[in-house]
């Protein structure tokens, strides 16, 4: 008993530590998208530029999303764990010193390396730490983490950047960044629960997975939330500071309120995939997806900040949906041994949207002349592309997605 109480001890431990090195990367990415406005400024960044870097760091997540996989599988995920995130404390504290275009894109494009690299190994030391039937619940407070990590984004970095400038910001979020590093270098060790429950399962070839026509429907699906979650929070706030007219302060109090609503979506819809609806997953992709679809349309011809914010909550909760069940199906369905290679391939269609949908944007509202319209038409496309793959999609009866043919 005493020692089945000491395992939870340290398999919380462990988790906490996970959930607070999402919470520090989240606030040091969202960072970004309020303090772009104030860099474009500076800088003399227009709408494709400012589009490019808030996406560019994308580019080579999407190619780290694979090796990274390779490497947790290979390796361990604590050795990926620490290496990529000095690398994202590094270039945060480096974005801080860019002085040029050219600088934040090369310094955004080695951050890539670590985001890519962090997204794929915290999803296999999450399967390492947690047994199967956990998974979902554990990975949607990860997901919460993210939301969190945005709430605190919106409110610290408008008020760091009134106070203190976005260069010294960066540097603060930079030197936290270090301090989850060495924290998961020193206390970081796993168990491998999951490990004793597939000792006995083959590990399948690249080939046979990428062979594998449910992986690839969970890739459509996931590529299509993303792009809509990074669109989304890649051009928000801009929208609401020149569109709805609000300052940086208004700006990040008033996005608390759709970042809340979408966390506690998360929450719930995790506790309703490990309890209540399993085998019948896709219920909650087409549901978010209608929610997220509608709600978006309806934000940019809202007639009000008050009801644009409403609506932004309602997107936010659709986008909840679709995102944490699409991520918790290989944690549920996935063997260990392939956790890292099926993670890597999802999250490339995850990079591969960020690196395509704030540039989109960027484009769409330059050549429609700053109006946001067709932007968001783009998002609902997205969407809707989302909801009609998950109509095709159907839970596997087996215990792994790699092995259902």
């Amino acid at each position: 008993m005493r020692q089945a109480s000491r395992t939870n001890r340290k398999k919380y431990m462990l988790f906490s530590l996970l959930f607070l090195a999402w919470v520090v990367d989240t606030i040091s990415l969202n960072a970004m998208n309020v303090a772009i406005i104030p860099i474009s400024k500076e800088l003399g960044l227009d709408k494709s530029q400012t589009g490019f870097v808030l996406s560019s760091w994308f580019i080579s997540g999407m190619l780290m999303t694979f090796l990274a996989g390779w490497l947790s599988d290979k390796f361990g995920s604590k050795k990926v764990l620490v290496t990529v995130f000095t690398i994202i404390s590094l270039c945060t504290v480096f974005t801080g010193l860019a002085g040029s275009y050219l600088a934040l894109i090369v310094i955004r494009l080695v951050l890539g390396i670590g985001e890519g690299g962090f997204s794929t190994s915290s999803s296999v030391a999450l399967a390492d730490i947690f047994q199967k039937e956990e998974r979902a619940r554990a990975k949607s407070i990860l997901l919460a983490a993210q939301l969190v990590g945005g709430v605190l984004a919106s409110v610290i970095a408008a008020w760091l950047l009134t106070v203190i400038g976005w260069r010294w910001m960066f540097a603060i979020f930079g030197v936290s960044g270090f301090m989850i590093a060495i924290s998961i270098y020193k206390f970081f060790k796993l168990s491998h629960h999951g490990a004793e429950e597939n000792e006995e399962e083959k590990k399948r070839s690249w080939s046979e997975i990428l062979r594998n026509a449910y992986l690839w429907k969970l890739v459509i699906m996931y590529f299509g939330i993303s792009v809509v979650n990074w669109g989304i929070s890649a051009w928000m706030p801009t929208y609401l500071a020149e569109v709805r007219h609000l300052d940086l302060l208004s700006l990040g109090s008033l996005s608390m309120i759709p970042a809340i609503l979408g966390l506690l979506a998360s929450l719930g819809c995790g506790w309703l995939l490990d309890r209540y609806i399993v085998g019948r997953e896709k219920l909650l992709i087409m549901i978010g997806s209608v929610i997220g679809g509608i709600s978006l349309y309806l934000m940019f011809h809202a007639s009000t900040v008050l009801m644009v914010i409403l609506y932004q909550s309602f997107t936010s909760i659709g986008i909840a949906a679709v995102a944490i069940t699409v991520l918790s199906l290989p944690l549920k369905y996935t063997s260990k041994n392939q956790m890292g290679s099926l993670m890597g391939i999802m999250y490339f269609g995850g990079s591969l949207a960020g690196a395509i949908a704030p540039t989109t944007m960027g484009y769409l509202i330059k050549t429609f002349h700053n109006s946001y319209d067709a932007a968001f038409w783009f998002l609902i496309a997205a969407l809707l592309l989302c909801f009609l793959t998950s109509i095709l999609f159907h839970s596997p009866k087996q215990n792994s997605i790699a092995q259902h043919e």
